[in-house]
């Protein structure tokens, strides 16, 4: 990190640019480092740390896809996980001009490219140990919420009747679902470059982290077409897996048209 002349440990450094990420913004940031850690610190000074931090991490996530071409790339782990997971993943982020001082000057809505790459530990079956979807999915009530929640949708389709969901949903099951992986490491890259580029990025993280040598291989993503050409240029042995979500949030505005009444909704 090129953070000489700051009095901050990695550590606190690394609290202050999650707390950046977490809250609404600098201010409250810095609020919050004030109070819980009662250290002194400007918004203003954890927006310089903030983009100092990313810079040095942006330098070493394009270096890495750099010595990859160059096929000078070094694995960082002494072995490869039992289970490598990538997930592909776009989402939108408010930007604002740079370079014309404080204040959200000409706001523009752009899309982030986020990956998650996991190592992961689990059994293997000779069937599939969970054939119907979980509980969780076919509680009609609870997908009605979640679909809401994901969507930002404040209620279902205008002509559909509206859901009425019981005063006290039974709560999720506490603790791991039988069966379920477990998540030994991850990392993470993100850019807002093109698909082009960003699966190089994507593949040099992959490398370091063994993920072509593991065992068994996954590929998660959604139904945007450049997440899928990434996996068939850069992953192609991996199983592809359609995000379950993703799909249910398509599912459920296509069952309400088709069944408008809530009972029969749930069953289409």
């Amino acid at each position: 990190m090129r953070l000489t002349g700051h009095r901050y440990t990695p550590d606190l450094l690394c609290r202050l640019v999650t707390l950046a990420s977490q809250l609404p913004s600098a201010a409250c940031a810095a609020t919050a480092v004030n109070t819980a850690a009662n250290v002194p610190i400007s918004g203003r000074h954890i927006q310089r740390l903030t983009r100092e931090v990313g810079t040095d991490l942006a330098h070493v996530r394009d270096a890495q896809a750099a010595q990859q071409r160059r096929r000078q790339l070094k694995q960082r782990v002494a072995e490869a996980p039992p289970v490598a997971v990538v997930e592909v993943d776009g989402g939108r982020l408010g930007t604002r001009a740079p370079g014309v001082g404080p204040g959200v000057q000409q706001p523009q809505a752009k899309e982030d490219k986020v990956a998650f790459l996991l190592s992961m530990r689990s059994a293997t079956h000779a069937a599939d140990p969970q054939p119907e979807p979980p509980p969780a999915f076919r509680d009609h009530p609870r997908v009605a919420r979640l679909v809401r929640q994901i969507k930002a949708q404040s209620a279902p389709p205008a002509h559909a009747a509206p859901v009425v969901e019981p005063a006290a949903a039974e709560p999720l099951p506490a603790g791991k679902r039988r069966g379920q992986p477990e998540r030994l490491v991850r990392t993470c890259v993100a850019s807002m470059h093109s698909s082009d580029a960003f699966g190089p990025l994507v593949a040099a993280e992959a490398q370091t982290r063994a993920f072509f040598d593991a065992p068994r291989q996954a590929f998660v993503g959604d139904g945007q077409q450049y997440t899928w050409s990434i996996q068939r240029a850069y992953f192609p042995h991996f199983e592809p897996i359609a995000d379950f979500l993703h799909v249910l949030c398509y599912l459920y505005p296509a069952a309400w048209a088709v069944q408008p009444e809530a009972a029969a909704h749930g069953q289409q």
